[in-house]
Parts: structure tokens; sequence; C-alpha cells
């Protein structure tokens, strides 16, 4: 069997990547800041629930105590901000290294950082909870709920196996963009609507027809934009969206505001899915009215318990705000940002 090392015991890590290397096939071994958790995996395990047909299916995850001599593969599974701080752990190593982060950048910035030119980038196009409805938890405290999904990897890395998709550059690209804007894009959308009408989770404020029709415009906006900007087949890119506003309203999921909506100074950056997505609009002649509504909310998130909670707590001037992130007064979004963003 194939061992494996996640890093990362959350959404990705725990609910969704053990159907994507089913444990049948694969010896798992978990690192993660929470050690309660990673005890909790290794005896008598964990489960993870996959929404199907209308209900969910079990599977349990068992994670392996001692680690072995190599693994065949390290899967990261941090979030963007943390993935960075594993630069000491993969110094002098060759072992392949799946990058499960939102960011296609990251990669490349951590081969260059560690000289392993064996990590690669991976899209988890799936929506994983990290948690799960109480009576899932009432059974086992650790349940936690995926979507069935698909992980789309990078080519050289199809010796792994397991039920990942595996593409060349040229996917890996259309799937990005994809993900990108047309799902992360309108997804923490309608987080951050849904926190400004006291919503807990996101179906709950997908069933809120001011928001669905908000997020339905912001993804038509992101459609159109990367079929202009990037080539992108319109064929795909509509059925790439009328899968997400599906998913977006599942109620199985039980996906919480709070894990969407997380880090808004990270969303809100000058390159990201909120202010980066209106630029690259206007840059191709569309009005990314939407989308505006969106900034507008995420402008206002200002929950105690996120990282970000300190920062933006403090901002109360848009300009100050557009130039700490690198928007100049000369860029077409600037100026809209100025006009339409009341703080």
């Amino acid at each position: 069997m194939k061992k494996l090392l996640i890093v990362g015991a959350g959404a990705v890590g725990r609910a969704f990547l053990p159907w994507v290397f089913p444990p049948e096939q694969f010896l798992y071994w978990y690192i993660d800041i929470n050690q309660y958790l990673v005890n909790r995996l290794k005896r008598p395990g964990g489960t993870t629930y996959m929404t199907k047909s209308g209900g969910y299916v079990l599977q349990r995850i068992q994670c392996q105590d001692a680690p072995p001599a190599e693994f065949d593969a390290v899967i990261t599974a941090v979030g963007p901000r943390n993935f960075m701080t594993l630069v000491e752990m993969f110094k002098d190593t060759t072992v392949p290294i799946i990058c499960c982060e939102n960011d296609s950048r990251l990669p490349q910035i951590m081969t260059n950082l560690t000289g392993n030119q064996n990590i690669y980038f991976a899209i988890p196009d799936v929506i994983a909870s990290n948690m799960a409805p109480k009576k899932l938890t009432d059974i086992d405290p650790i349940a936690i709920v995926t979507e069935d999904g698909v992980c789309y990897i990078e080519y050289p890395m199809w010796t792994l196996g397991g039920n990942a998709v595996y593409l060349d550059k040229k996917g890996m690209y259309r799937e990005w963009k994809a993900k990108l804007y047309i799902h992360n894009t309108p997804h923490c959308i309608a987080a951050y609507l849904g926190y400004q009408k006291r919503c807990f989770l996101l179906s709950d404020a997908m069933a809120i027809p001011e928001i669905k029709e908000i997020v339905t415009g912001a993804m038509e906006e992101m459609r159109r934009m990367i079929v202009a900007r990037y080539g992108i087949d319109p064929i795909f890119a509509e059925e790439y969206s009328t899968k997400e506003l599906r998913r977006f309203s599942n109620k199985l999921l039980h996906d919480p505001i709070a894990r969407v909506a997380r880090e808004p100074l990270r969303k809100l950056a000058k390159d990201d899915r909120l202010i980066g997505a209106a630029a690259l609009c206007l840059e191709v002649g569309i009005e990314p009215v939407n989308i505006m509504k969106g900034i507008r909310a995420a402008m206002k998130y200002i929950q105690p318990k996120d990282p970000d909670y300190r920062t933006m707590k403090l901002v109360s001037d848009i300009g100050k705000f557009l130039d700490m992130i690198g928007v100049k007064p000369e860029e077409p979004i600037y100026n809209l940002m100025v006009k339409e963003i009341k703080l």
C-alpha cells in the first residue's frame, strides 16, 4: 500500500482526500496543529461523510501511528498563508509534494525556496465542510462532510493513482481559471452577503432570493470574463456555472459561513478573487456590478474570531486600503472602488 503524509486535517485533508485516495489502497499519516484531532484520528479513527443521492455515505479514516522511513507523497491542505510556513519541512527532500492550496503560484514559490523540483499543484474541485450536522457528530465528534467532488492533479504525479484526475498543463489551466473565478468569487460573495443577513450556513444564504440573484449575477460576470480574457471554452464555462449554483445550495454539506468567508484580506488582495476579479472584468469591458456588491459586503466582514479581525476593524478609509494592497489611483478599479465602497 502507498503511504501518504497529509499536512492539514481540515476540510480538504480529512473530509475529501480519503475519497480521492481510498484507505483500502493508501496508508495515512496526519500532521495538524490540533494534536487532539490527530490523536483522535489514530484510535479508533474518524469518519468522513460524502453527500450523495440525497443522503450521506460513510467512510472511516485511520491515521497510522509510527511514520515510515519515507512516504510516496506529501499532500498539503493547510491554506495558502500557512503553506509558506512549511519551507523548512520541505528542504533537503525530493519526496513528491502535492499542493492542495487555493493558489496556483505556491508550488513554484516553494520549489524556489526549497530546491525540491517535485512540487505539484492540485485543484480540489469540491466543497468540503469543516463540520457536520449534529446527528453525525453525536455519533462521532470529529465527523466531517464533503460532496462528491474531483481532485485534479498535475500529470507527472499520475503514478500515485487513486481516484484523482491527472491533467496536463492545458487542462490544469482551464480548471484553475474556472475554480478561481466561477467558484471562488461567487462562493465567498455568498458567504459575505449571508453574514450580513446573520446566516450560519452557506445554504441558508443561498435560500435568500436577493443573495442568490447577486451570486448568480457575479457568476455570470466571471463566466463572461474568463471566456473573453483567457479563451476558456464557453460551453465548459456555462456548465461549470450551473454546477456551482447547485452545489452552493446543498444543505447536506452543512458548510458554515465562517469557513467560506475567513481571511477577507486575502480574498480582497489586488490579484485575488474579488478586487482582482473586478479589475479583470473592467479590462475586457464587463461592468462588475454584482462583484462590487460582494466586495462591499467583504469590506464589512468584521468577525472577532477571524484571523483578519484586527486589521479589518481598523479599515476606515478606502483610499488608504487600496494603497495598502497595491492598487494605484491610475487603475480603473481604483476609481470604481472609491465611488462604490463607503466605509
